[in-house]
């Protein structure tokens, strides 16, 4: 009789033959492919490294990808390096899916750095003032970016400013301004929330939104079994648009402004449209 242990382990050797076996086999294919195509530039992997399927690298010029050990490029990288720009990567790295990283400068990436599902790392951006002229031929603005080690990027985040080490980018993030160390950081564009680092290492000045009090335990419904129908105050009863044909606009506080959302002028005096006022624009 065979032994249940030796029998659960012969089950699950097509398992491991497709999901850890083949892939190791793959990706050392597409490493061995990835140094044989480009001979004329700098491309290292210090092993062991997983390059999942889809891994894609384009270096038509001089350019540097370094990649330390043990980092993982799960499925769909892309990274594309022009003129003598370069790219290192830390140790124990990973990216999840459908990570895109552009340089022309230097990118580098810390060790133990996280990028969840469909990061974008670029190190320029597109000029685009000038009217007589299409956005691509206007060029870019370059600068260096830096992501310190332990780094966690959430899900569609495009990064294109340095970020600190520890720090945490929210889902949906637009990073265009340095995030300090150890700071959770989101939004478009992204701003810091929380600062959760050693006190000493607090940067400077760093102002933080208000937060609700630690302890402060306030009753959900649902989760409490409370409905908050239940908090209304005896007696109260407040018109509602369209059963009492009552416009909202007229509970608007009297005096109250809010500003104006208008378009950005562009730097030509002569197209500028008679009366447009834009607000102050701070660096």
């Amino acid at each position: 009789m065979v032994n249940p242990a030796v029998s659960r382990e012969l089950r699950r050797l097509p398992w491991y033959l497709r999901y850890r076996l083949m892939p190791t086999l793959a990706s050392e294919v597409r490493r061995v492919g990835i140094l044989a195509t480009h001979r004329h530039c700098r491309v290292e992997f210090q092993r062991p490294v997983r390059l999942g399927p889809r891994f894609q690298l384009h270096i038509p010029d001089a350019g540097e990808f370094v990649v330390g050990p043990d980092v993982d490029f799960r499925r769909d990288f892309v990274c594309e390096i022009y003129g003598t720009g370069r790219v290192s990567i830390g140790a124990g790295s990973i990216f999840t899916s459908n990570s895109v990283v552009l340089c022309s400068t230097t990118v580098e990436i810390g060790a133990r750095c996280v990028f969840v599902q469909g990061t974008l790392i670029a190190d320029g951006n597109h000029r685009f003032r000038d009217w007589r002229r299409h956005l691509l031929d206007q060029g870019y603005d370059f600068r260096p970016i830096k992501i310190s080690d332990g780094a966690v990027v959430m899900s569609k985040c495009t990064i294109l400013a340095d970020i600190g080490k520890g720090a945490v980018i929210g889902a949906n993030s637009l990073v265009n301004k340095p995030v300090p160390a150890y700071c959770l950081a989101g939004g478009v564009p992204a701003q810091v929330i929380e600062y959760f680092g050693p006190p000493e290492l607090r940067p400077e000045g760093l102002e933080l939104p208000e937060r609700r009090p630690r302890g402060l335990d306030l009753p959900q419904h649902g989760r409490d079994g409370l409905d908050p129908h239940e908090l209304r105050p005896e007696g109260l009863d407040l018109p509602q648009h369209g059963r009492d044909g009552l416009d909202p606009h007229e509970l608007r506080p009297e005096g109250l402004e809010f500003p104006e959302l208008r378009p950005q002028e562009f730097d030509h005096p002569e197209l500028r449209p008679e009366g447009l006022d834009l607000p102050e624009q701070h660096a």
